[in-house]
């Protein structure tokens, strides 16, 4: 695996716009507390850079998660703090291995560390490359405490992560069947250091992926889609789990054609809002979907789309 390395401050990252309105610059400068607190900031390399996560610190400033597209490395993964105009505190880090490797989730912790989740690019055996589920842990300097691996000799990516009560980690992602390629959902549960306790295998009538996952009361809450029965077009599946893992109340939404579930927010009353998008039937363009159920999240209490003739996700 590569080391973590510094970046040049000049030599930045991925494109990320946190407001609009401002100036940027490859130099060092000094703000007065009377400049404008909305900017464009670009942080990248000459090659296809994205950034995919941010989160905003206690001090103003800002904690952003992407990939940055290199000559030698290919794809890797890169985090950038800033103070609360986009201006660096500390240089880019950057990790990964010497093939593509994705960060989709950040976090901040209590220590003031960070934690991501994504893929990490691995060489099989047999000299093909796949990829398996990647948590990163650092300080609050970016510096790397520790990475974890999870998955096999197949395709093993991570999408979302929540800290758990008892201050490990949950994962949510997607595997790959080695032999049919077969997408099932992937969740792992760590202890504070990484260490998997157990994980689990979610499988449909044919591709199933999971895109967001969070601690309740009763275990876990997950939101994804796939073809979770015998219909050929994708479908919004939500599904709560008991502390193990295992599935027991499992839920889908959306139309007679493709729709993807992204995200979810569990509400005060036990009740759930489910964000994702949805085809519209008349015009076949893709819209916003929400949804907002009971505890028991087959009770819908009503479902709304946005977009109408035009495409909006």
């Amino acid at each position: 695996m590569q080391g973590l390395i510094n970046i040049t401050k000049c030599t930045r990252i991925f494109m990320v716009a946190l407001l609009v309105i401002g100036a940027h610059s490859c130099r060092k400068e000094s703000f007065s507390p009377s400049q404008a607190d909305s900017f464009i900031k670009f942080f990248g390399y000459d090659g296809k850079d994205e950034g995919f996560d941010v989160k905003s610190l206690d001090d103003g400033g800002f904690i952003i998660a992407g990939t940055v597209t290199t000559a030698d490395y290919g794809r890797n993964i890169v985090i950038i703090r800033t103070d609360k105009y986009g201006n660096e505190i500390w240089e880019t880090q950057q990790f990964g291995s010497e093939y593509d490797d994705d960060v989709h989730s950040l976090k901040v912790l209590p220590d003031g560390g960070f934690a991501l989740l994504g893929s990490i690019g691995i060489e099989r055996s047999d000299g093909k490359v796949v990829s398996n589920m990647y948590l990163l842990r650092t300080d609050e300097f970016g510096d790397t405490l520790w990475t974890r691996q999870y998955g096999g000799t197949s395709r093993d990516v991570g999408y979302h992560f929540d800290v758990t009560s008892e201050g490990g980690f949950i994962l949510i992602g997607e595997t790959e069947d080695i032999v049919s390629g077969k997408k099932s959902i992937l969740i792992v549960k760590t202890d504070p250091e990484g260490e998997p306790a157990w994980s689990r295998h979610h499988s449909g009538a044919g591709d199933l992926t999971g895109q967001y996952i969070a601690e309740t009361p009763y275990g876990f809450i997950l939101a994804g889609y796939g073809d979770s029965h015998t219909n050929t077009s994708k479908e919004i599946f939500v599904a709560q789990t008991n502390p193990l893992g295992r599935l027991i109340f499992p839920a889908t939404y959306g139309s007679n054609e493709d729709d993807f579930g992204k995200s979810l927010i569990p509400l005060p009353d036990g009740g759930y809002v489910i964000l994702g998008t949805t085809t519209n039937p008349s015009t076949n363009a893709k819209n916003i979907f929400l949804a907002r159920t009971e505890e028991n999240i087959s009770n819908t209490i009503w479902t709304r789309s946005f977009g109408g003739n035009i495409n909006h996700e």
